[in-house]
């Protein structure tokens, strides 16, 4: 409630200040210029064009006289010059009008009139939360027609007491609209030193003086209009232009504004009071590192300090006082940055507040030393040696102190003692988009299910984490949904968006997204028998199609940085056969790369596409837009399926190849399973010869190892891949990794599965009957099948990476994260306990325990058995008494 008063009360002052614009006589330091009622070039694209462009600047009365006579040619300029627009400060510029008229037929029609002139606060930028008090005047012309002149000549008087004597300005040489007469002056004090410098073969005046003042005129005739091309740069400017201070030096200006960004000792123990109490405790550290401390102040002033400004007069370059700021909780980009300044040096760290501007930071390294050149204050600190710098106005920055995204601004003005020159800021991209779609089709010419899962990362994190901040989840999930029916009109919200915020870490924003299609596929316009599923990555298609531009001479503007993987997986009912596929464009401004790949019923097609710079040269554009559509064509992935086709074919169904291998496999493993369980056995570890029954943590481990052979049969009947024909036809007929080397690891991975089985098997017979070599075998068992993980992921990855999302290799890692736990629990269960000890005690079918007198008497001649080979005679003698006894 507090600051709608405030603003209201704002708002009542600057109308009762500003009153209304007056009306005078053309002041007497102005000269008056003739001009030409026609012009040589009267082709105007805007409708209109100017017979006489008049501005001329006072630095001396701080006044600025403009005067303009535009011939209306058609409707468009008509409707383009009826209504005059007059901006200004009312807290320290007045507007003075000399004449508004209309000429026709050589009459002059005066529109002067104050009761007719509406002056309003339209607050262009209070979207953006910023409020400037500057009013527009606004004067309707009535009865405007097809040849008229408009001849109108008016003063804006004032100065901002912020520039303390500084002064600054430009003039331009060239519009869009011709110019019959283009006049400039610029009148200076006589004793004071101003700086000129021009710019793309700008014109130098002629000089004069004028009692204590020095004027300097520019007078040019028959301007030809020149147009921006489309998509320029902020920072490029090629029309001609000159520009004038009497600034000294950067030095200077860095000297004047550190004073308007010093706060008072007292107030400085006041803020380090404050932020001891309310800040420095957020930090769960009892000692914070200086690192620490750093991020948990920049997140309170990026987060907790809300952006809102009045900008009005002097604070349109003046800071509000920190105490201000902190209390009020809200604050622009130099309140912020001032408090932010101020709570760092008060906790210790290095800080001051810098100026940049915010598009055009590239070229203000040629202009001369002006603050008109920045239009938003940013921090620099030091951390261990190091500048860093940070922009208060963003919130939701992920990471800590070193590692938070600061924009391209590319040079600064650093407010410190001492400071002589610009700072070149190094720019560490840090964005990137990772797009997963994985498509679940239930059935030929059915519905299917898509899941998304998008992770945003460092800036395009940030970005996102302020969007979800300042909007629900509902509202988001609205856009999302609208997003994906421009491809699929019939789709559904299938889960509720999910959102994962690693903040703090890796400083990454992930996004999960759910629905439903009823009707995935699509018939064919020109075969109904055809029906087709269309994969495109929508998110991509907006950054891949450039503006198209003419033969131009000004650079191209990009996006930057942009760093884009986008992955689609589609899992079809049955298994398909598609050509494997690689493409790429790159040049040096960009690179994209599209691949398509298979295996089985599952298609993935991958495209990234990367910015490398900022702006594409004049020269390069048409190429960059031509490559462009080479990229464009490639973004759509199309499957198709021939109904008439499908239903004539006639396929085996199983591949011979997979069945005579289980066959082998099974009469190989079998045999090898029958000799291990009547002739493999080790002495048992106890005396006796019955033992314990099956109990303890024994059971658990029982129940797990009967659904062992289970599990891994379900696995192998439920993965298309291992006895369809037609995957081993596509493999076998594929070239490269995914060919027949796939092959070879399909059927290892067969033979092995078929060898767990049985072994499993085999081994819980032994361990019910309680046999010796149990043990053995489960120490096997665990340490094979880990094994067998490892491997076979492995082996998989370096065959065919780009086949398996990460979700299915989060799988494959979990599944080895809980053989290797097992392993780590059980085998040595089995080597210590005494539980197994005492259980596992019988001995192979058959075995009979030889008399003790044997076992003595065998025992001391082995003993006394002096040579390996009488020891070899002896146990052979041993063996024969037993066969005796048995």
């Amino acid at each position: 409630m507090k600051h709608i008063l405030r603003l209201l009360f704002v708002l009542f002052f600057t109308t009762l200040y500003s009153q209304n614009p007056s009306i005078k006589q053309i002041p007497s330091w102005v000269n008056k210029v003739d001009y030409k009622e026609n012009i040589e070039n009267e082709e105007a694209e805007s409708g209109y064009y100017y017979l006489l462009y008049d501005k001329q600047l006072n630095a001396v009365n701080k006044t600025r006289y403009s005067n303009s006579v535009v011939k209306i040619i058609n409707g468009e300029g008509i409707t383009q010059m009826s209504n005059l627009t007059f901006e200004f400060d009312p807290s320290y510029e007045k507007l003075i009008f000399h004449k508004i008229d209309i000429i026709r037929d050589g009459e002059r029609i005066s529109q002067l009139n104050l009761n007719k002139i509406e002056t309003i606060q339209r607050e262009s930028n209070l979207e953006k939360n910023l409020y400037d008090g500057r009013l527009t005047s606004l004067v309707n012309l009535t009865d405007v027609r097809e040849g008229d002149v408009i001849d109108y000549a008016y003063t804006i008087a004032g100065e901002n007491p912020i520039y303390e004597g500084g002064y600054s300005s430009s003039l331009y040489f060239q519009y869009a609209a011709p110019v019959g007469k283009l006049h400039f002056t610029v009148t200076v004090p006589n004793n004071e030193s101003f700086k000129f410098k021009y710019f793309n073969n700008a014109p130098k005046p002629a000089e004069s003086i004028s009692g204590n003042s020095k004027v300097y005129e520019w007078t040019l005739e028959d301007v030809a209009p020149k147009f921006y091309d489309t998509n320029e740069p902020m920072w490029y400017d090629d029309y001609g232009f000159v520009q004038f201070v009497n600034y000294e030096s950067w030095e200077s200006i860095v000297n004047q504004y550190k004073e308007i960004y010093t706060l008072s000792a007292a107030d400085k123990k006041r803020l380090k009071r404050l932020s001891d109490q309310n800040i420095k405790s957020e930090t769960k550290d009892l000692a914070p590192s200086k690192e620490e401390i750093a991020n948990t102040l920049i997140d309170f002033v990026q987060d907790d300090v809300r952006y809102f400004g009045f900008e009005n007069g002097m604070n349109s370059h003046k800071p509000e006082s920190p105490l201000k700021v902190l209390e009020q909780r809200f604050g622009d980009c130099k309140g912020k940055s001032f408090l932010l300044s101020e709570l760092l040096q008060a906790n210790g760290i290095e800080a001051y507040p810098m100026l940049v501007n915010s598009t055009a930071g590239k070229s203000i390294g040629d202009k001369l030393p002006t603050p008109n050149l920045f239009d938003h204050c940013v921090v620099t600190y030091n951390l261990d040696g190091e500048d860093y710098y940070i922009d208060p106005t963003i919130s939701n920055q992920g990471t800590g102190a070193k590692g938070k995204f600061f924009p391209n601004y590319e040079k600064g003005l650093v407010l410190k003692p001492g400071e002589k020159g610009l700072t070149q800021i190094d720019f560490k991209p840090t964005g990137g988009v990772a797009i997963s779609e994985i498509y679940d089709i239930d059935e030929i010419n059915g519905s299917g299910a898509l899941t998304v899962v998008t992770t945003y990362k460092g800036s395009d994190a940030d970005r996102l984490r302020a969007d979800f901040d300042q909007r629900s989840n509902a509202s988001i999930q609205k856009d999302y949904l609208r997003f994906y029916s421009t491809l699929y009109p019939n789709i559904k919200k299938g889960d509720d968006l999910e959102v994962e915020d690693l903040r703090n870490t890796r400083n990454e924003f992930i996004v999960r997204e759910s629905y439903v299609i009823d009707s995935i596929w699509a018939k064919s316009p020109d075969n109904e028998q055809l029906i087709y599923i269309e994969t495109y990555p929508l998110l991509l298609e907006s950054y891949v199609n450039p503006t198209t531009s003419p033969e131009r001479t000004a650079p191209y503007a990009i996006n930057y940085p942009l760093d884009i993987e986008f992955n689609i997986t589609v899992n079809l009912p049955e298994p398909w056969e598609f050509e494997d596929y690689k493409n790429t464009v790159e040049s040096s401004y960009f690179k994209y790369e599209q691949q398509a790949s298979h295996f089985g019923n599952k298609l993935l097609v991958t495209h990234n596409y990367s910015r490398k710079k900022d702006f594409v040269e004049a020269g390069d554009v048409r190429k960059y837009i031509s490559d462009h559509s080479k990229v464009q064509d490639d973004l759509s992935y199309f499957i198709t399926y021939d109904l008439e086709a499908a239903s004539a074919m006639e396929t085996s169904g199983l591949s011979y190849i997979a069945i005579f291998l289980l066959v082998i496999s099974l009469m190989f493993f079998g045999y090898g399973a029958y000799r291990l369980y009547y002739e493999y056995d080790v002495p048992a570890q106890v005396k006796d010869t019955q033992g314990k029954n099956i109990g303890g943590w024994l059971i658990l481990i029982a129940i797990g190892l009967v659904f062992t052979p289970i599990v891994i049969l379900v696995q192998i009947l439920s993965e298309d891949g291992y006895f369809d024909a037609y995957t081993w036809s596509a493999l076998w007929n594929s070239e490269g990794l995914t060919g027949k080397p796939m092959i070879i690891l399909i059927a290892i991975e067969m033979i092995i599965n078929v060898a767990l089985i049985v072994y499993s098997f085999v081994v819980i017979i032994l361990f019910f009957k309680r046999r010796t070599i149990v043990p053995r075998l489960m120490i096997i068992l665990y340490a094979g099948t880990l094994a067998f993980l490892i491997l076979d992921s492995v082996a998989a990855n370096a065959l065919a990476s780009d086949m398996f999302t990460p979700e299915e290799n989060q799988e494959s890692l979990k599944e080895i994260i809980k053989a290797i736990f097992r392993c780590a629990v059980w085998i040595p269960y089995f080597i210590m306990s005494e539980r197994v000890k005492e259980t596992f005690v019988k001995r192979a079918p058959g075995y009979v325990a030889p008399p003790e007198t044997v076992q003595q008497s065998s025992v001391q001649v082995i003993e006394s058995a002096e040579t390996p080979k009488e020891y070899n005679s002896l146990e052979n003698r041993l063996e024969n008494e037993r066969d005796k006894n048995g």
